[in-house]
């Protein structure tokens, strides 16, 4: 069972992403490849995958009963307990932050034509400094 959760960063704002969390790296896997199923969408992973985030340009819907209203989902992130690691969570979370520029405040972060990989090199970097200074913290007694 995957246990899904919405999470407004900030509170001033519509705004959101879900989260959504399984068990296992294949419980996760298969959740995505339901979840991509149902919504005509495409996500890229792998077997190997541990975490992964899938951005949602936000879009005006018609009108219904003439009030036309916005879907406000900017991402979905999807991760697993058995990868649960604090570089897997905060990599996601920097994709999320990433996405929620380029989709909320249409700010264009040009990576020229390789935007994955330069992107997926940023985001595995920003994990591994946030791991060690969350393991030096811990180990010189500033953090539990």
């Amino acid at each position: 069972m995957t246990a899904i959760y919405r999470i407004k960063p900030d509170s001033a704002f519509l705004d959101y992403f879900e989260l959504h969390v399984s068990g296992t790296r294949r419980a996760m896997n298969r959740h995505v490849e339901d979840w991509s199923k149902r919504r005509g969408v495409h996500v890229e992973h792998k077997a190997a995958t541990q975490g992964l985030v899938q951005p949602t340009s936000i879009r005006m819907h018609p009108a219904v009963d003439d009030d036309e209203w916005r879907s406000r989902c900017f991402a979905r992130m999807f991760l697993n307990e058995e990868d649960l690691s604090e570089q897997v969570a905060v990599h996601e979370c920097l994709h999320v932050a990433m996405a929620h520029e380029r989709h909320v405040h249409h700010f264009r972060m040009d990576y020229g034509n390789e935007i994955d990989e330069h992107e997926e090199r940023l985001c595995h970097y920003h994990g591994k400094v946030v791991e060690a200074v969350m393991d030096l913290l811990r180990e010189e007694g500033h953090r539990r």
